[in-house]
């Protein structure tokens, strides 16, 4: 169990941990290994989590009725459309500070999406649990 980093729901919450998780890995890699080749494949496997993990986030959004969800969206295709516009690129060219670069960048994006969802969805929810304990009683 991890420590909850959002207000949002607990399956939201425990996808942006598994993913600043394996971002950390992403950097641990890095430091520990100028290897383009182990960089490239936890660059992907974090680019297939993140895939995964935006799509159950919109769900759960949609379920919610989150009346922002299109701009939600269009900031997960962002990210994902760099990303794999990134990886697509990624050859040996890619010296080892630009693979710096390249997992601080997706740090910073995620740390600050997270950051302006919690600030959106708080009040969503506390609607919801509130019509719940309503419905409840």
């Amino acid at each position: 169990m991890h420590t909850r980093i959002t207000k949002a729901t607990a399956a939201i919450d425990s996808g942006h941990a598994m993913l600043l998780d394996d971002l950390r890995c992403l950097v641990n890699r890095l430091a520990a290994d100028r290897d383009e080749t182990a960089f490239a494949s936890a660059l992907r496997r974090f680019v297939a989590l993140a895939k995964e993990h935006f799509m159950a986030e919109e769900d759960e959004l949609r379920r919610l009725g989150y009346g922002d969800l299109n701009a939600h969206h269009a900031e997960h295709k962002g990210l994902i459309d760099t990303a794999d516009a990134l990886l697509l690129s990624l050859t040996t060219r890619f010296d080892y500070y630009e693979r710096w670069g390249v997992a601080l960048y997706f740090l910073h994006w995620l740390t600050n999406h997270i950051r302006r969802q919690n600030e959106a969805i708080t009040p969503l929810l506390n609607d919801a649990r509130a019509q719940e304990v309503a419905t409840a009683a």
